[in-house]
């Protein structure tokens, strides 16, 4: 039919594919397939290569195989046969797969026929069933029925493949599946087993007949009357591995790695593909502060998605790197990541000068202070990271500076120091590039001016440690004797202490503690989250409705020896009622031995839970056997009486309704309480 090359087929049918299957968000499952020459019978041509896919959600099938030709007979096939599924080989499967049938003896006009498959090889054209005897085919779908019929409806053939390529031969089809695969079968599979047509996932098997001398021909509704072959070749396989084809990520700029310095903007552009037209989801992952993402992260998009990273360091970027993956993943998972990585040099530390030091030095005394120009011109900035920017300090006696930010500011000093002696200081500069700063300094001195600590020249006095002119040393000094020291003493009368002594309250040497609820003179209850529920009332209630059982029993006999009073009854009376009172007096002990407040608490730490059920169980017991004894003795009553009067019928009627409150008041005490430490 087509008589092109092997590529431009493959061209063709790409396009195909893609225009198919565009409108739908499917799998397509993939299955390529070059078995090597024992793999089947290769006497109708050698299965070169399989080529073949399955759209799960449009139901699209691509079946082409191509053959070279047989050893020794150089046999090329006319058609071929074929079921397969998802797995299994589907030799077998009675009424549960399609059955093909690809004439291809005019290559200008192929055809094709689909039957279900009734496991017997390949009669399923003319024996629907693999039961005795001979039943009618399960008909399908034709090439050759009349078009637009329901066998051949329009558009379940996309195109029918067979064609000669130098000395190799390309048979298959592509169809739409969907007729097939919804068919319900004349022959049901059996139990468990439904129709599944023609279709496979990750896993596939077949069952692949090339035929070679074949003859057929076909009937007025386009099915085949005849199918002959002399000779039969096959590809019989089982779960071989299919698979998806995952989306890719194309980069465009920005991948591998890429240094960028401080306040250069950075981009990286990266596209989705989608090979199957499905939405891709786009997702980030290690990128730098303050980067913008186009599209938004976690964000869907339709097919294909371009990505754009915009990104501009700052010097809190400085030293370091990162390393961003983006991700396409598709409608089911499938995912493509293009990793890229960024870095910022490390900052180089900006060059400080403070001056010249023969600027600054050997200065004469010439008045009570000396002018000094200061000149931090000759720093600078080596990587151009921001303007510098300036910081002076000194201490020299009396310094101060005019303009502690300037680059050249002047510094006005003591001529002296205060005990008469040349003056030797420093002065120092802080330079700053934005992101780093480098301290520097430089020298000054002022020769003679030699005065006392009182500005006497050739004076006496000194300056103490607390830089007291005469001082005694001791003006400065803190709670410890240390100069100049922050040692102070506390509330607790100890010299640089931390008020130890004071308690929860903040009382000095007080004795308030903490709770263990964490509450300050707490009473240890406020975290145990206890409620109480008297219960009195019900308690009252039971020990009431054992006494009310109990006197049934007892109105019960009275009515069975007024009816008969004799030995027996007196006696079965005695013992019904015996037990009676013993069962109310054990029930009376049981009400009153449960607590009458019920405490219910929330901390389990230091409270633990009891429980009240055995109690309940035995009450709830001995109220059963007292309705039992009542109802015993009224079933004797009976036996006596040929008819129970109303007052008797009354008497059912409260045994039971005594019973149904007490079990109800039983079932209000709470099953468990709680007990704190």
């Amino acid at each position: 039919m087509l008589k092109n090359s092997w590529s431009l087929f493959s061209a063709l049918l790409t396009a195909l594919t893609l225009c198919f299957s565009s409108a739908v968000y499917a799998e397509t499952y993939h299955f390529v397939w070059t078995p090597s020459l024992s793999a089947g019978n290769t006497t109708a041509g050698v299965g070169k290569k399989f080529d073949i896919t399955f759209d799960s959600e449009s139901n699209q099938i691509q079946w082409i195989v191509r053959f070279s030709k047989a050893p020794n007979t150089n046999y090329l096939p006319d058609g071929f046969q074929l079921a397969f599924n998802n797995g299994p080989n589907p030799k077998g499967y009675a009424g549960e797969l399609a059955f093909f049938y690809f004439d291809a003896l005019n290559h200008a006009d192929p055809k094709l026929t689909v039957y279900a498959y009734n496991s017997v090889n390949e009669s399923s054209w003319s024996d629907g069933s693999p039961q005795s005897g001979a039943q009618p085919a399960d008909k399908i779908l034709s090439s050759e029925a009349a078009p637009g019929s329901a066998k051949n409806p329009t558009g379940w053939i996309k195109q029918l493949i067979a064609y000669d390529d130098d000395e190799e031969r390309v048979l298959g089809f592509i169809i739409d599946g969907t007729k097939i695969n919804t068919h319900t079968p004349l022959y049901p599979g059996g139990a468990g087993n439904p129709w599944k047509g023609a279709q496979f996932d990750l896993k596939i098997g077949m069952w692949f007949h090339p035929v070679k001398g074949l003859s057929t021909t076909y009937g007025a509704d386009g099915f085949l009357t005849n199918w002959y072959r002399s000779i039969r070749g096959f590809y019989d396989t089982a779960n071989q591995n299919a698979f998806i084809e995952d989306p890719i990520c194309q980069a465009i700029s920005g991948s591998g790695h890429t240094v960028v310095n401080v306040g250069t903007p950075f981009q990286a552009k990266f596209k989705g593909i989608d090979n199957q037209q499905q939405n891709l989801k786009v997702t980030y992952s290690g990128l730098p502060p303050g980067a913008t993402v186009t599209p938004a992260n976690n964000s869907t998009n339709s097919n294909p998605v371009n990505v754009t990273i915009n990104w501009t360091p700052n010097g809190s970027h400085h030293g370091k790197s990162y390393n961003v993956d983006v991700t396409f993943t598709d409608t089911v998972g499938a995912k493509a990541t293009c990793p890229f990585s960024v870095s910022v040099p490390v900052n180089k530390i900006p060059v400080c000068n403070a001056g010249a030091a023969a600027a600054y030095q050997n200065l004469a005394c010439s008045a009570e202070t000396t002018g000094v120009q200061l000149d931090g011109s000759a720093s600078k900035d080596t990587d151009n990271s921001g303007p510098l920017t300036y910081l002076w300090t000194t201490n020299c006696p009396g310094g101060v500076i005019s303009s502690p930010t300037a680059q050249k500011p002047s510094l006005t000093l003591n001529s002296s120091n205060a005990d008469g002696s040349p003056v030797a200081c420093t002065v120092y500069l802080q330079v700053s590039d934005g992101y780093s700063a480098k301290l520097c300094s430089a020298a000054v001195s002022i020769n003679g001016c030699v005065r006392d600590c009182e500005g006497t020249i050739n004076g006496v006095k000194v300056f103490d440690v607390c830089n007291i002119c005469g001082g005694d040393g001791t003006s400065c000094l803190d709670c410890a004797g240390t100069p100049f020291g922050t040692a102070k003493v506390d509330r607790c009368g100890v010299c640089g202490g931390n008020d130890a002594c004071v308690d929860c309250l903040d009382n000095p040497f007080g004795t308030a503690t903490i709770d263990r609820c964490g509450v300050c003179e707490g009473d240890g209850t406020s975290c145990l989250g206890c409620t109480n529920k008297d219960i009195t009332a019900t308690l009252m209630e039971l020990d009431g409705g054992a006494h009310k059982q109990r006197n049934l029993v007892k109105l019960a006999t009275v009515r069975l020896k007024k009816t008969l009073l004799n030995t027996t009854t007196k006696a079965f009376s005695k013992k019904a009622l015996r037990e009676a009172e013993r069962l109310r007096q054990e029930n009376w002990r049981l009400a009153w031995s449960v607590a009458r407040v019920q405490t219910v608490c929330s901390n389990t730490v230091f409270c633990a839970s009891v429980s009240n059920q055995d109690i309940l169980d035995e009450y709830r017991t001995n109220a059963a056997t007292l309705r039992d004894i009542a109802l015993q003795v009224m079933n004797e009553l009976k036996t006596l009486k040929p008819k129970l009067n109303k007052g008797d019928k009354r008497l059912l009627r409260k045994i039971e309704e005594i019973f149904s409150v007490t079990t109800s008041d039983v079932n209000s005490v709470p099953a468990t309480s709680s007990v704190c430490l």
